[in-house]
This record gives C-alpha cells, structure tokens and sequence, in this order.
C-alpha cells in the first residue's frame, strides 16, 4: 500500500512505491529505491513536492531502533486487529491506524477533516467508557517516533474524562472530543526532522513547532462541526495562565475553561509519551509535577479533575518506586500528596520519598 508524503516528512529508509519523474525519459528515482539522505537532497533540488512510498516502510525510517513493539498486548496485522485482552485495546489500535491515514494525508497536502475524525475518535472514547478503564489505561508505552498519531486519541479520552467530571453533558463532551482531536492536525506541517529530532530545538524549530497552533486554527475556522467556543479552545490550548503560554501569552480570564481542560489533557499525555528527545514521567511524577511544578498555569479545578480521576494513595498500598525497590505506604505528607511516606520491604523505619525517589506504580 502506498502513501503520498511531503518530501518535506521523507526520511532515510523509506522505499518508494513510484518511479518520481521530472521532464526525462527517465525517471530521476526509480520505484523500490530506499532512500538515503543524498537521493532525498536529490528530490528538493529538483523541486520535487510529494513522492509515494510503501506504508510497510515507515517503521524502517532512522532511527528504526526506536520503534519499539506496543506493550499493550495488541497487534496490527495484515489490516485486522488482533486482541488477547480487552475491547478497548482492539478499538484503540484500530483508531490509531486510521489516525495514521489521516495524519499522512494532512501532510500530502490534505486539509484536515472534523467530520472525518468522529467514526475515528468517537468509538474509542465511547469503549473507553463502557470498558470502564481507568485513566492508567492511557498511558501504555508506545514507540517515541509514534508520538504524533497516539497523542491526539490519549488526549481526546483524558479530556473527556476531565469534562465528564467537571459536570459538562455527554453532546457537549463529544465536542470537546473533537477539538481535543484536531487541535494539533497543524503538527502535520512541521517537518519530520523536527518531529522526530532528538538533540534540543533551535529557536527557528522552537518557532516552527508553535507555528502549528495558527495551522491547527485555520483546520477549524470554517468547520460546522465544532462550536465558536470549541475553535477558540483549539487556538487557545498552549496558552497559560501565568502568560506564558503562545501564540498571545493570554493570562487568566481571557483564556476559557474549555481551552484549560483542552491544555490540561494535553500536557499530561505528552509528559506520560515517549518522546524522541526524552522518557515519558510516571503517572504520578507527572501529576505531581502539573499540581506542583506548574503550579498557576493551569485551572486549578482542571487539575484537580485530574487528580480525582487518576486517585490518591492510601495508607497499605504495596508500591514500586523509580529506583526498582518495593515499598508499602505507612503515612501522607499533608505537603506533597504524591510523596507519601513509606516502609522499604526488608525494612522497619519508615521513609518519606523525596528527590528522584517517587512512586512509580502501584501493584
């Protein structure tokens, strides 16, 4: 199957499905070609826009060994899902490799779709919660260099869930969905090299990535299938409340509620991914660090929402900490909920967590 690309989005490794012709007699690449980094330099300076290769080939692109099997016990094979565990790992898989689909159109050229993405993120979401999963559940480990299709489907049921607990109705979250779902479709724009870049971004690259924010707006503007409200939130959602946020630097009531929950799904899904140039956060560092370290960017009735979905510790919980060790909870540190004081397995004293010593998970 193939799949047109910007050479823009091209990366070494790739295997072209068509011959790309110019005006010869013969082709400049031939089909089945994989491509390197000087036949890609090839292709710019001929001027060459969009090229097709294999889908198969994507996953060899640099940096393959990044691409890693998904530990979530579901496989894509041959178009159909195979799924030894739950519903919702079947529906979430298949989500995402439609997903895919899209997101290698939006960088064709394509223009992103709303009404395109509900049979996409709609079932997901809705199995999300008949399956009655917890917010865990969103956070399997996916390969960094699959960032991009698994980010916009996490976040859609992460906000959902802040929005269901926040008091808003089942027809008003299913837009919220949809917002959650397309407001980084500007991300499709910014060059593969960048996405996928491992070493710090320039400030040009910095100024590139945030450019998907007025990308992502012009998706929407004109769409009759999201709300004013739900366009504003899609422009507003890496706005922050201290204004420190882009593309306006708003500051508190200028920015809504809707973009808070928005921002909030957001960055919890990007701290718990993997990303090429870092690790994804436990859970609870990541809340920790959103209730703490971000203290005053965000809503405060947002994250607490979060913080009611993801659940506090209590006193017997058997635990394993960032350093590998095992450890129950004896007490609560009325300073930090999510550094509670704990026993060590083989120990008698108790021992309150602190610096790199977090929880990571609970058993």
């Amino acid at each position: 199957m193939g799949v047109e690309l910007h050479v823009m989005n091209l990366l070494p490794g790739y295997i072209l499905k068509e011959d790309v012709w110019v005006q010869s007699n013969t082709p400049i690449v031939k089909k089945e070609t994989e491509l390197t980094e000087e036949t890609i330099s090839v292709l710019e300076r001929f001027n060459i826009q969009t090229v097709v290769v294999l889908e198969e080939s994507i996953g060899n692109g640099a940096d393959s060994n990044e691409h890693l099997p998904i530990e979530t016990s579901v496989a894509l094979q041959n178009g159909e899902i195979e799924s030894v565990e739950k519903r919702f790992r079947a529906v979430y898989a298949e989500a995402i490799h439609e997903f895919k689909k899209q997101f290698y159109s939006w960088q064709s050229g394509v223009q992103p779709n709303v009404a395109s993405l509900r049979p996409i993120v709609l079932p997901v979401v809705h199995c999300f919660n008949e399956e009655e999963e917890t917010i865990n559940a969103v956070c399997m480990d996916v390969p960094a260099k699959e960032y991009m299709y698994h980010h916009p489907i996490r976040a859609s049921l992460v906000a959902d869930r802040l929005a269901k607990r926040l008091g808003y109705s089942k027809a008003y979250r299913n837009q919220i969905i949809l917002a959650t779902s397309v407001m980084d479709s500007g991300m499709a724009r910014v060059p593969t090299k960048i996405l996928l870049k491992r070493d710090e971004l320039t400030k040009k690259e910095e100024e590139v990535i945030a450019g998907h924010i007025h990308a992502g707006f012009e998706t929407v503007r004109e769409t009759s299938h999201l709300r004013d409200e739900m366009k504003k939130a899609v422009y507003q959602h890496h706005e922050r409340l201290d204004g420190t946020g882009y593309p306006k630097g708003e500051k508190f009531h200028e920015i809504t509620d809707l973009s808070q929950i928005l921002a909030v799904a957001d960055v919890f899904c990007a701290l718990t991914e993997k990303r090429p140039y870092r690790n994804s956060l436990s859970i609870y560092e990541t809340i920790e660090t959103m209730r703490y370290d971000l203290f005053g960017k965000f809503h405060l009735k947002v994250i607490e929402a979060l913080q009611e979905e993801i659940g506090f510790f209590k006193e017997g919980q058997a635990v394993v900490l960032s350093t590998g060790e095992r450890a129950v909870i004896v007490g609560m540190n009325e300073r930090n909920v999510y550094r509670p004081i704990v026993r060590l397995r083989g120990k008698m004293e108790a021992t309150p967590l602190t610096g790199d010593r977090f929880i990571q998970r609970i058993v």
